[in-house]
């Protein structure tokens, strides 16, 4: 009779994107729990590891001759398939076909019957003890039980140290985005996810853009109806005019209500003169506008 395999809980994982920070968080911060049952040991089940690996060999060879049997089965019915048209008008060839079927049935039988005895006790013809079997499968079980209990109480636990972990993590970030250092050391790729996460805080639906061909938006926001792209520059330099003619037409092109250029280096005074022309459907984001933000001192105006 089959037995069905449980299905074991998963691995603990966080729910969002932030889970490799707050597995490292907790892994940093927190002290797992002892174990509450002592692992199973090998002495108490009077074992060594040579018994353990004795036995593993031994398993490796059932595991063998059940394959070599079925191989066996399938090789020989296929070579007696194309045979006999071939002999059977012959007496003397049919009758050494038959033995030989007699035969090879006759031995793979046997090594099926071998194999079936060894996969009920792998340890019957390996020359040991005869309880070494019992004990071998004794501790491995408990092992397995002992694995999963410990995975299980280590899920809950960290678990339960998530919501601490994001509280901390969140206070760290959000004493770090109010300072330029943090902004000016991102990468173009962080930049984008800390500026998704600025216009998610106040309101804002974000979608996050494929890194090639997009026309040079980043971010696409929705609010009240109004679709808003966002291109953002992790830039030292002041951002040149191409950059906002460019999103400009991309805005038109899509057909959305409002274009945004982020840069942490700032404009130039031609982009700033094109950007106020159009200063219904564009607006400007420098690094002290990011931190007027960061710091709550007020919420962009698009």
């Amino acid at each position: 009779m089959r037995h069905r395999r449980r299905k074991q809980k998963k691995s603990w994982k966080p729910s969002d994107d932030d889970s490799l920070a707050v597995a490292l968080h907790i892994g940093a911060h927190f002290a797992a729990p002892s174990p509450s049952v002592p692992e199973p040991r090998l002495e108490k089940f009077r074992l060594t590891a040579t018994d353990l690996t004795t036995a593993d060999g031994v398993i490796l060879r059932h595991k063998l001759k059940a394959r070599r049997a079925s191989l066996g089965f399938v090789l020989g019915g296929a070579v007696l398939l194309f045979l006999l048209p071939l002999v059977i008008d012959t007496n003397i060839a049919w009758v050494v076909l038959t033995i030989a079927l007699a035969f090879w049935i006759g031995s793979a039988m046997h090594e099926r019957i071998v194999a079936e005895r060894l996969k009920l006790n792998p340890f019957l013809t390996a020359g040991l003890a005869s309880d070494l079997g019992d004990r071998v499968t004794s501790f491995r079980r408990a092992k397995i039980e002992w694995d999963t209990h410990e995975k299980n109480r280590l899920f809950t636990w960290r678990k339960s140290k998530e919501p601490e972990a994001r509280a901390a993590i969140a206070a760290a970030r959000m004493a770090a985005i109010q300072q330029a250092q943090f902004w000016t050391e991102l990468s173009g790729h962080e930049f984008e996810q800390e500026m998704g996460r600025l216009f998610e805080e106040i309101g804002y639906e974000v979608q996050y853009t494929p890194p090639t061909r997009d026309e040079g938006v980043d971010l696409i926001l929705r609010k009240s109806g109004k679709i808003y792209i966002v291109q953002c520059k992790q830039h030292a330099k002041p951002a040149g005019p191409h950059f906002i003619r460019d999103l400009f037409g991309t805005m038109h092109h899509r057909r959305a209500n409002h274009a945004v250029l982020v840069c942490t280096g700032g404009f130039s005074e031609e982009t700033r003169r094109f950007a106020e022309k159009n200063k219904n459907t564009l607006t400007l984001f420098g690094l002290d506008d990011i931190l007027k933000w960061a710091n709550r001192r007020g919420n962009p105006e698009m």
